[in-house]
């Protein structure tokens, strides 16, 4: 095992006045929002939302995780260790990360290189009895335009567009912690044509896109049921509904919905049936649509946005769009947003510098507004907040690329507890580790 590197050596000097014991020591509180070998010769079991994998839990001792930091336009993602506050490895990918998530069961770091149709995976070190140093597992993916990446309660599905003018065609993956560490899928499913696509996984059905004869642009306008055949899919259904432009895809206890031109298509699922209602776009929304949806595997609303910035609570049960008034100011604008590992809240880092955290089974409403940034910086060309949160404690963890610092937001306290001045400018960013079902919380 490499020895642990003191985090001084990727800070800058001089450091804050805490001691570096204390920069780090984190509690913590998901994206969103991105594959594998098939080779196996034993047929995978389907998934069964009853039977989830288990997650990383054999390690003894109480640990808060680590936090994955990628270097902007750079190979390196540092995983900070948050018991000792420094780094337990320096890891170098094949290619810059163009997103990082947690694996299902967090026991991984799952890094996208969607320019160079590339995925590796990062050991945590926190699968074993004792905790290790984290490593680069010898299992990557290679698929044209790795994409969208969307949890489910117990896997994730792995979009891949594919690349028309290439002749490649899409496809996804299924991946839980267990198949990662098997370096292989648990299923896929290859479609016929090249899309930017995504799938929603509901135990053994995929509720996944297509693109009919009639569609003009990479996006589909379909949403299709497969079902799962031990390492494979078949087609049920193709949703008679249509969603032009098809982009942003959430599901919630019954409801699965995806962002049209025109609305938003919601399904439903009752046992092994599904329908499905167009919820159409309202009167305030004017000159654009939702292309991006979040909420909780637990709660049956969601919330849309727009490119526009304005935001609308999506009801499919009573077939309604309302929108969601969540700026005092017009010129305000949202710089970064996510939801919590354990989809509770709603995460947005304002232009004004603050974070609001939003009560997602209370309809998101705003339950804290917390000022994180003293001011803001100009972004340069490329660069942008990002957010996470741990599954141990309620934490929340902002990288600002421009002052090269990390910011350790508590929920429970709604204050900044930890600021951290880097020495390279961090872009996407990831909490893995041994995950801890939250206390109950009041606002």
């Amino acid at each position: 095992m490499k020895p642990i590197t003191p985090l001084a050596a990727y800070i800058k000097q001089p450091l804050l006045a805490l001691p570096i014991s204390l920069l780090l020591v984190a509690c913590g509180n998901g994206s969103n929002v991105a594959g594998s070998d098939n080779s196996g010769q034993n047929p995978t079991p389907t998934i069964a939302p009853s039977q989830p994998d288990p997650a990383p839990t054999s390690a003894p001792v109480l640990s808060y995780g680590r936090l994955a930091v990628a270097e902007a336009d750079q190979t390196n993602v540092r995983l900070l260790d948050l018991d000792s506050g420094n780094i337990a490895a320096d890891i170098s990918l094949q290619n810059p990360a163009s997103a990082l998530y947690r694996s299902p069961q967090s026991g991984y770091v799952v890094a996208i290189q969607r320019n160079q149709d590339k995925v590796e995976f990062i050991d945590s070190g926190l699968l074993a009895s004792q905790p290790e140093a984290p490593s680069l597992h010898s299992f990557s993916i290679e698929q044209a335009k790795p994409t969208h990446f969307d949890l489910s309660s117990t896997a994730a599905s792995l979009f891949f567009d594919g690349d028309q003018g290439a002749g490649i065609n899409a496809g996804f993956q299924v991946l839980t912690d267990s198949s990662i560490k098997q370096a292989k899928a648990l299923a896929s499913h290859d479609f016929t044509q090249a899309m930017h696509g995504t799938a929603q996984l509901r135990g053994e059905f995929a509720l996944t896109t297509f693109r009919s004869d009639v569609a003009t642009t990479s996006l589909p306008d379909q949403v299709v049921v497969m079902h799962q055949h031990n390492d494979h899919y078949h087609e049920e259904k193709t949703i008679t509904e249509s969603c032009p432009g098809l982009h942003g895809s959430m599901q919630g206890i019954h409801w699965t919905v995806f962002g049209c031109e025109d609305g938003v298509l919601a399904i439903k699922q009752v046992g092994e049936e599904f329908s499905a209602i167009k919820i159409p776009n309202i009167a305030t929304m004017v000159d654009t649509r939702i292309g991006t949806l979040k909420g909780s595997h637990k709660h049956d609303k969601f919330l849309g946005l727009t490119r526009t910035q304005q935001a609308f609570l999506v009801d499919p049960e009573n077939n309604l769009m309302t929108e969601i008034l969540w700026r005092d100011q017009p010129e305000t604008t949202f710089l970064a947003y996510g939801v919590d590992h354990h989809q509770a809240h709603f995460l947005m880092l304002d232009s004004k510098g603050y974070l609001g955290v939003y009560e997602i089974e209370e309809d998101f409403k705003r339950v804290a507004y917390i000022k994180v940034l003293d001011s803001v910086p100009n972004l340069n060309s490329g660069q942008k907040f990002n957010i996470t949160s741990s599954g141990s404690q309620a934490h929340v963890y902002i990288s600002d690329p421009v002052n090269n610092n990390l910011l350790t937001v508590d929920l429970t306290s709604e204050a900044v507890i930890k600021q951290l001045a880097l020495a390279f400018s961090p872009a996407h960013i990831a909490w893995v580790g041994i995950e801890k079902e939250p206390a109950a919380h009041q606002h």
